[in-house]
């Protein structure tokens, strides 16, 4: 039900004003780069892109970042190595794309507006700020994938 979340304040009036559901609605966001969420709501926003899709020809690239380690590493290190991943993909994207951490060891982003070879271009510098920081400390390779966002 796609009404489950909405204010409990609201659910006993007939009508709210459009002022009143801005106001609830408009969160600041003082974060830079690219805007991090949970796995369901990446999900609503892909669909949404797709939807998107039908009428407006911006092409959206779908990227998937994998952290592979030539040595077994503790959990600890994997979630600080992800953690560099995670802070390489939001200092290099805008505020408009879209990322999450899909698995242990993957982030998967949505690059708004961009074209493959601009996106090849993006994956590899978030590649080389990841990389210049975790072979610091890590025996760790970044591979990425990339697919463009399509309507059906």
């Amino acid at each position: 039900d796609v009404t489950e979340d909405r204010p409990k304040s609201f659910e006993q009036q007939s009508k709210a004003s459009i002022v009143e559901v801005e106001r609830l609605i408009n969160i600041p966001d003082e974060r830079g780069g690219a805007f991090e969420v949970e796995y369901n709501a990446f999900q609503d926003i892909y669909q949404f892109v797709k939807r998107s899709q039908e009428r407006d020809d911006k092409t959206v690239q779908l990227l998937l970042f994998t952290v592979s380690f030539k040595e077994t590493v503790s959990p600890e290190d994997l979630n600080r190595c992800m953690e560099l991943l995670r802070d390489a993909i939001r200092i290099s994207l805008r505020r408009g794309d879209v990322s999450n951490h899909f698995s242990g060891s993957q982030y998967v982003v949505l690059l708004m507006g961009a074209s493959n070879e601009n996106s090849r271009i993006i994956a590899e510098r978030i590649a080389d700020t990841f990389l210049r920081d975790a072979k610091e400390k890590y025996s760790v390779e970044l591979s990425y994938d990339i697919n463009e966002v399509k309507a059906e």
